[in-house]
């Protein structure tokens, strides 16, 4: 845990002292549970990632910073009445409302959000997934920062769309629905709608994803992708588009060509090729889950002129990644090498989460 203790002084600005000793605790725990599903004698299975998950909802209620909370204090006092059009969604004024109509303050705002969340979570791991604690784990150090414990909205958008995945080819108007909710709470969301048809028009092959992605890396290395925005920049005004006109317009966040999100995308796919079966020996669940990775990945890329636009738009596919993740460790020949390398990569994310926290901003680009 040397990783928490170096960290300690960048991040303290995010972490009051008494949420600090709370993430230790949880941190250290969440990891042994992993640990212990993988390598135990005594596997602790659904309990195990059932108690891990419970540590994060303490983490989420106890906390009194975190990337947006003071900002998402300040939307709860401020909105009285459902406004559309507007930068925040309807469905998060709703619930403002909801709250409110019974008396509630942000503290049970906060309680209600994070309970939603965290169930969410548990019912996600619960399908199809053998080491469930693990991916509570990948989850933890990949996204719990930038996600449930600070840009709320958009957490819950991107687990709706994970959850949505279940349905989406024996249940596609429930698919939908889920992620027209989630629409409601974070405009991200519009592209799970598109992604349906995707999923069924497209057949997700090992062979597919070594062509599909090999493509998308040599025209990014090219920089053909660089000279869309001066097409994307003519997009009209609209309600809908508001957000992406906004990014597009005051798009001016470069970089290198290594950023975190291309190598999460080298990493992951790499993974993939090399441990996972091939593609039709798995269950359809998860073969949409790759297929989210890779559209994630090549959205990534096309996207890549401004940095910002690239990886906001492209998290709610790549978040699939903490699933992809355990189901790796299915196919594993050797789990602990696995578990010690997946440990390492997730600390890199973590490390560098807590040093643009004390940033104050986002950084999209290591270089």
């Amino acid at each position: 845990m040397i990783l928490f203790h170096i960290t300690s002084g960048l991040a303290m600005d995010y972490f009051s002292l008494s949420n600090y000793v709370l993430l230790l605790i949880a941190s250290i725990t969440i990891i042994l549970i992993a640990y212990s599903d993988l390598f135990g004698k005594v596997s602790f299975k659904s309990s195990g990632s059932l108690l891990a998950i419970l540590l994060l909802l303490i983490l989420l209620i106890a906390r009194d910073k975190g990337w947006d909370l003071e900002l998402y204090e300040n939307i709860f006092n401020n909105v009285n009445e459902v406004g559309i059009g507007g930068w925040i969604e309807p469905g998060f004024q709703l619930l403002i409302i909801a709250v409110k109509s019974i008396g509630g303050n942000f503290l049970l705002f906060n309680i209600i959000y994070s309970l939603i969340l965290c169930c969410l979570l548990y019912s996600i791991i619960k399908k199809d997934i053998r080491y469930a604690s693990v991916a509570v784990l990948m989850f933890f150090l990949l996204y719990y920062f930038r996600g449930p414990y600070g840009q709320i909205r958009q957490a819950l958008a991107m687990l709706i769309f994970i959850y949505s995945l279940r349905y989406i080819f024996d249940r596609k108007n429930l698919y939908i629905s889920l992620n027209l909710i989630a629409l409601m709470f974070h405009s991200v969301a519009i592209f799970g709608l598109f992604f349906i048809f995707l999923a069924t028009k497209f057949k997700v092959t090992k062979k597919n994803y070594v062509v599909v992605i090999s493509i998308f890396v040599a025209l990014y290395f090219s920089g053909v992708f660089s000279n869309l925005l001066v097409y994307l920049i003519g997009l009209d005004s609209n309600p809908i588009l508001m957000k992406v006109q906004f990014y597009l317009e005051n798009a001016n966040v470069k970089g290198g060509w290594l950023t975190p999100d291309f190598f999460k995308i080298c990493v992951i796919s790499f993974l993939i090729l090399l441990i996972a079966p091939e593609f039709d020996k798995i269950s359809p669940y998860k073969r949409v889950l790759i297929l989210s990775f890779l559209t994630g990945s090549c959205l990534y890329m096309l996207l890549s002129f401004d940095l910002r636009l690239a990886s906001r738009s492209s998290r709610l596919f790549l978040i699939s990644e903490f699933l992809i993740i355990a189901m790796l460790f299915e196919y594993a020949k050797s789990k602990g090498k696995l578990f010690l390398f997946m440990l390492f990569y997730g600390s890199i994310y973590l490390l560098w989460e807590f040093y643009i926290m004390s940033k104050a901003e986002v950084i999209y680009s290591w270089s």
